[in-house]
C-alpha cells in the first residue's frame, strides 16, 4: 500500500502519447484540473500518507518496496529512452522538451519514493542506536548516488545522440561526435553494473532482515 501511494501518481510516462498535451507539471500530469495549490496539498498529504504507512512496514518490507521503486525507475529509463529513438526517428527536436518534462515527473515521483525509505530507515537507526537499519540507509544512498551518475551520463548521451543525429556523417566533427556517444555509453554501462551489485546487496539484505519490526510489530 505505502508504495501505491506514491507510484500511483504516475503509471506510465510516456507510453500514452495522447497525453503530451498535458504535460509540464512535475507531479500531476494528468490533466485532472487541480488548481498548483490543491495540486501541492494533495502531493503533500501523500507525502505524510506515506511516511505513515512506511512505518508500519518491518525493514524486509521497506528493501522489497525500496526493490519495487527501483523497477519503477527502470521502466522510466526505458520509456525514456524510447522517447528519445522517436526523435531520432522523426528528427523532431521539439518532442524531446516534452520527453524529458515526462522523464522528469516519473523520475521525480520515485526519488520522493527513495527519500522517504531512507528517511524511515534513518529515524530507526535512531530509536534503537546502531543496528542494520543504518547499513540499509547506507545501501540505499549508494544506490542513490549511482542513480545520479546514471540520469547524467543518460542525459548527455541523449544530447550527443541527438547531435549526431543532426550532423552530416561528411562534417568533420562527425567522427568525434561518435567517439564522445562510445565514451558516454562505456561510462553508462559501469555505472549500471554499479547500480546492479548495489541492487545484489539490498537483495542479499532481504534474506537476513528482520520481518517482525516495525511500528505495528512494537504495538503487539
Amino acid at each position: 500500500e505505502a508504495f501505491a501511494v506514491l507510484s500511483a501518481r504516475w503509471a506510465n510516462p510516456v507510453a500514452d502519447k495522447t497525453r503530451l498535451q498535458n504535460m509540464g507539471q512535475v507531479i500531476d500530469l494528468a490533466g485532472n484540473g487541480e488548481t498548483p495549490v490543491t495540486r501541492s496539498t494533495s502531493f503533500n498529504t501523500h507525502q505524510v500518507k506515506l511516511a505513515s504507512d512506511l512505518r508500519t512496514q518491518s525493514s524486509r518490507q521497506l528493501l522489497q518496496s525500496i526493490l519495487e521503486a527501483q523497477r519503477l525507475r527502470v521502466s522510466t529509463y526505458k520509456d525514456y529512452d524510447r522517447g528519445l529513438q522517436a526523435v531520432l526517428e522523426t528528427r523532431n527536436l521539439s518532442y524531446y522538451t516534452t520527453v524529458c518534462a515526462e522523464a522528469t515527473a516519473a523520475f521525480s515521483v520515485v526519488s520522493d519514493m527513495m527519500r522517504a525509505f531512507g528517511s524511515e530507515l534513518r529515524e530507526r537507526q535512531k530509536q534503537h542506536s546502531r543496528d542494520a537499519s543504518e547499513d540499509y540507509a547506507i545501501l540505499l544512498e549508494t544506490l542513490q548516488q549511482l542513480e545520479r551518475e546514471k540520469l547524467q551520463y543518460t542525459a548527455a548521451l541523449h544530447l550527443e545522440k541527438i547531435r549526431l543525429n543532426q550532423c552530416n556523417f561528411k562534417d568533420s566533427t562527425y567522427g568525434l561526435m561518435q567517439e564522445s556517444v562510445t565514451r558516454l555509453e562505456t561510462k553508462l554501462s559501469a555505472c549500471i553494473r554499479r547500480i546492479n551489485d548495489a541492487l545484489e546487496e539490498i537483495q542479499c539484505c532481504i534474506v537476513d532482515a528482520p520481518s517482525g519490526d516495525g511500528a505495528e510489530a512494537e504495538k503487539k
